[in-house]
Formats: C-alpha cells, sequence, structure tokens
C-alpha cells in the first residue's frame, strides 16, 4: 500500500514487520512471505522504508485464514 489517510487509535496500534511476527507467533521471513502471498495484509508506509500493520488487521487475517 502507498501512503494513505486512514485513523490511528492507540488501543490498536501500529506493529513493525518484527513486533507483527511476534504478535502472530511466526519468523519474520514467514510473516513477509505470507505478505507477499496476500495471506497478510499490505502494510501502511509511515515513510517510505517504513512499513506498519494495524494490530487489528492482522488478527482479522489469521482469523479468516483459520476459517478456512
Amino acid at each position: 500500500m502507498t501512503k494513505q489517510d486512514f485513523q490511528y487509535f492507540p488501543e490498536d496500534p501500529l506493529l513493525t514487520a518484527k513486533e507483527s511476527s511476534k504478535e502472530l507467533n511466526i519468523c519474520v521471513s514467514q510473516f513477509w512471505k505470507m505478505v507477499a502471498q496476500s495471506k497478510l495484509p499490505k502494510p501502511y508506509y509511515i515513510t517510505n522504508k517504513l512499513p506498519r500493520w494495524k494490530r487489528s488487521e492482522l488478527r482479522a487475517a489469521i482469523e479468516v485464514t483459520k476459517a478456512s
């Protein structure tokens, strides 16, 4: 994703790839692989080199994956 307007809520933090992989209990390389395969949402780029993911979107994606 490119830079987008989105609402930020402190209870729904923006996570780094490392934090996101820890949240999902997977390694960072597996996390990036799942993003590339569209199994996880694409990141929001705070700047050109700072990708971040919303915790709620990651959790929702995992729930969809589990249901399949």
